[in-house]
């Protein structure tokens, strides 16, 4: 039996960490506070709204001191996502953003992953998907924005995060 060590090993720990891992999930808090902009008790989702057929306003998702959720936790990532509404059937664009100051910030240095949703205006179909991205440390501030080709689309989400203790 070979044993695993090094690079390998680290590989291995990390995707054993990110499936074997206590996840919760977000809404908007209310009222909002400057550093804490989710809500671990609530249903209430964040609502991103499209430019027209460009980028819209970034929407806070996540402040400074909403993160760590657990003691000892030093980064955590945006796992999953559920969209529970949206105004347009045509396909959205939407990224997620973190820095320690602004979206923008976060934008030019390039912090930031995109996945595409779909699904008609009906809502007919609501499924749990993936987000891709990396470790983000704690303490970050974390916002989305959706590009849609009508003006003003928006999209409401609930996210599932969740941290890491390295």
């Amino acid at each position: 039996m070979e044993i695993l060590a090094g690079p390998t090993y680290q590989k291995a720990s990390y995707a054993e960490d990110h499936i074997h891992n206590r996840e919760r999930w977000i809404g908007l808090r209310a009222p909002q506070t400057a550093t804490q902009w989710c809500d671990f008790a609530t249903l209430a989702p964040f609502v991103i709204v499209s430019g027209n057929n460009t980028w819209g306003a970034a929407t806070q998702l996540i402040g400074s001191a909403d993160t760590p959720i657990f003691a000892g936790g030093m980064r955590f990532d945006f796992a999953r996502g559920i969209a529970i509404a949206n105004t347009s059937n045509s396909v959205y664009r939407c990224r997620i953003i973190w820095d320690l100051v602004a979206a923008a910030a976060g934008i030019a240095a390039e912090r930031w992953t995109e996945f595409t949703f779909i699904r008609d205006a009906a809502g007919q179909q609501r499924k749990i998907f993936e987000i891709r991205n990396i470790k983000i440390p704690v303490n970050y501030f974390v916002w989305g924005q959706c590009w849609n080709v009508t003006n003003l689309a928006s999209i409401d989400f609930l996210f599932g995060i969740h941290e890491y203790d390295f």
